[in-house]
């Protein structure tokens, strides 16, 4: 049997897990590198740069390239253990003697970010850092955006009810407000208002989540 609550009840909670999955697939999917500069500059950069050059360690530019990402990870774990047992480690330990390597605790999350920044080109980096605070400054914020769409918005309902009140008057009717239409159509049709309301903001979450996305790979590719 036809039942509109349940339907109603079904599209509320897919909406819900379509959020979930969005939100999940936009934050976990990729390895983020800003978080991994983050990590970089509190535990590493009293030893190691990138692009300037010594310090008491090597100058970690382009080291994704010369070594695999596996490698890296037990070494910034585990420096001490594969000095004893890894040949290109003991050679690092004796050009560099002093550069004490200190294991660094992370989680493995963290360690993946912190690959990835380390893949990150240094000179690109600052080129479109540049470009994309420019691009900032210039362009417009998220709560602009908002308010544009909901003036809209608000501009479409305003036709929809002149139209509207256009048409009663032609059968001899009484018009009504914008403020008595929004009120009525609201009481008529409440759930479909519901569901609307939600798919909306499903659809704005998708589009920030993509547009945030484009942002980080441009400003680490």
């Amino acid at each position: 049997m036809y039942c509109p609550k349940k339907i109603t009840k079904g599209l509320f909670f897919l909406t819900l897990i379509l959020t979930s999955l969005t939100t999940i697939n936009a934050q976990d999917i990729t390895a983020n590198a800003d978080e991994g500069a983050k990590i970089f500059k509190s535990k590493c950069t009293s030893c190691h740069t990138r692009g300037k050059g010594i310090l008491t360690g090597p100058d970690l530019e382009g080291v994704t390239t010369r070594l695999d990402n596996e490698w890296l990870k037990s070494w910034i774990a585990n420096p001490n253990s594969m000095k004893l047992t890894d040949d290109y480690a003991k050679e690092l330990n004796e050009k560099f003697p002093d550069d004490d390597m200190n294991p660094i605790l992370i989680s493995d999350g963290d360690m993946d970010n912190l690959i990835a920044f380390l893949a990150t080109d240094v000179v690109e980096e600052v080129k479109v850092n540049t470009q994309s605070g420019t691009k900032s400054e210039d362009g417009m914020s998220g709560t602009n955006i908002m308010i544009i769409l909901i003036s809209i918005l608000f501009f479409i309902i305003y036709i929809l009810t002149s139209v509207k009140n256009r048409l009663k008057e032609s059968l001899d009717e009484s018009s009504e407000t914008l403020a008595e239409s929004v009120l009525s159509f609201v009481s008529v049709n409440r759930n479909k208002l519901i569901l609307g309301f939600i798919m909306f903001i499903v659809v704005l979450r998708v589009i920030f989540n993509l547009l945030m996305n484009v942002g980080v790979t441009e400003t680490y590719k």
